[in-house]
């Protein structure tokens, strides 16, 4: 077999043990997570007949905050592609827990062909693009946010496949510039402003750098209109949802403009920070002890003797520009807001990686090297202790099945469910139930009895009233 048939083959099992890692960790828990997997997946889910008006709540029969993220009606609290993709996924694989999770198994299995053709193209050196697809193919951090485990989850992911894309959209251009690429540079933009909002720009941030970079050196006025066009199509994909929401859903979509633009002044919903709030989730992100690898990697990429070296301070501007705004200028911290230029750092990890195994004589060495810091990074055991020792997860299976089992107690008749904590998975899994932490007023509970509608409370719901007991269509619902 030619050697450059086994690069390729070893990328293939990479790979393929990536899709099925994440497909495993898509199937690992039978519940929606709290944060922020189930309003993602009851807003997606009532996308699926009407894609264009985003709700969390249906024929609510109760009073509710109409600009409340967690409790309201109209939601646009996130741009919405990565809720379409969730809802087509629902479409073809039925509403249950898992569907929602399946397009962040296909994108982060995507990303890892993509980062070895990035890094390949970034350092010349194949082993090192292996190495650094394997990272991302193993990562920990990666495969929490596709199970939902980590907060953000599908958002996130979708956000670090379209960045991503359009970044190999641009390395593409760059090596054979054509309109095919400069229309994917601008899609796949635009898709990522369309998850994440302006975290999208990133490609246009390192390729306003490149060109600058290189203006003395060969001023190219083809490629600066060919930036303006990939622009454009970037705001032809983002910009007619904006105007939309605009027009359609005017207040809610001024207050979430206003709650983005907070994110830097204030620390919003308690995610708070130091200016090293990011270097100190290195470990969490890239591996505990791994992560110190990243700076001999920086050091050792200083040195290679590459054709592409044009491409150096574009990248490297973009990672440090995003860690110094995040770190120094952003109030609101969030781990995973990082996380979407994570890719380039396992490129760094890569090359240190790479310069270590080079370094060593015995092939043993090499083994237990490589398979150290790939356990560091994936971290089986901590997924292990998740599943076998974990108290709040056995209750959220509980409470899920008994969320599913209320359609064969309750049928298809309209009722209103109140007292219940996971009210969001109730109305998930069952059409007919509007649910709610809280209780109604008498005035309400006069308000559903003119509607004969029937008033069910969890059997271990606390804190409900003696009128709401006495309500005549009251009953409740015994956990199992």
């Amino acid at each position: 077999m030619k050697i450059k048939d086994k690069y390729l083959l070893a990328l293939l099992l990479i790979t393929i043990c990536g899709f099925i890692l994440r497909l495993i960790m898509a199937h690992i828990d039978p519940f929606l997570h709290d944060w922020d997997e189930r309003y993602h997946a009851l807003v997606a889910k009532n996308m699926m007949d009407n894609p264009f008006v985003p709700m969390l709540r249906k024929n609510a029969c109760l009073a509710v905050d109409p600009y409340s993220w967690t409790n309201g009606t109209i939601w646009i609290h996130k741009q919405p592609l990565f809720l379409w993709q969730m809802a087509i996924s629902m479409k073809i694989f039925g509403i249950n827990e898992y569907a929602i999770r399946y397009p962040s198994v296909l994108m982060g299995t995507a990303m890892i062909p993509m980062l070895y053709y990035i890094a390949l193209v970034f350092v010349q050196n194949k082993p090192v693009a292996l190495i650094a697809s394997a990272l991302l193919s193993l990562s920990n951090f990666h495969l929490e946010l596709i199970s939902g485990i980590k907060g953000m989850d599908h958002n996130d992911v979708a956000l670090g496949f379209y960045v991503l894309a359009s970044v190999f959209a641009w390395i593409k251009y760059l090596k054979k510039p054509s309109w095919k690429w400069i229309i994917l540079i601008g899609f796949f933009a635009g898709c990522a402003i369309l998850n994440k909002w302006l975290y999208g720009l990133y490609v246009f941030l390192i390729w306003g750098v490149y060109i600058i970079a290189n203006y003395k050196r060969e001023f190219n006025k083809k490629e600066i209109v060919h930036f303006a066009a990939a622009l454009i199509v970037c705001c032809i994909v983002f910009m007619p949802w904006q105007l939309y929401i605009s027009h359609r859903f005017p207040e809610q979509a001024a207050l979430e403009y206003e709650f983005n633009r907070r994110h830097i002044k204030e620390a919003l919903e308690d995610h708070t920070g130091s200016v090293w709030y990011y270097l100190g989730h290195f470990p969490q992100l890239f591996g505990e002890g791994v992560w110190l690898l990243i700076f001999p990697g920086l050091f050792l990429f200083f040195r290679l003797n590459n054709p592409e070296k044009k491409l150096y301070i574009p990248i490297l501007s973009g990672m440090l520009f995003l860690f110094v705004f995040l770190s120094f200028f952003v109030k609101t911290k969030v781990v995973s807001h990082f996380y979407f230029v994570a890719p380039f750092f396992y490129i760094f990890l890569a090359i240190a990686l790479h310069a270590l195994l080079s370094r060593l004589r015995y092939r043993i060495l090499k083994i237990v090297v490589c398979l150290v810091a790939l356990v560091l990074l994936w971290k089986p055991e901590k997924t292990l202790l998740y599943i076998l020792n974990n108290e709040g997860r056995k209750m959220k299976i509980a409470e899920t099945d008994t969320a599913k089992r209320l359609k064969k107690e309750v049928g298809n008749r309209k009722i209103c469910m109140v007292g219940a904590k996971n009210y969001i998975e109730v109305m998930f899994f069952n059409d007919s139930i509007s649910a709610f932490e809280s209780v109604p007023t008498e005035e309400e509970l006069a308000v559903l009895a003119k509607k004969g509608m029937p008033v069910v409370a969890p059997s271990t719901a606390e804190g409900i009233p003696e009128y709401v007991k006495n309500y005549s269509l009251f009953f409740t619902i015994p956990n199992k």
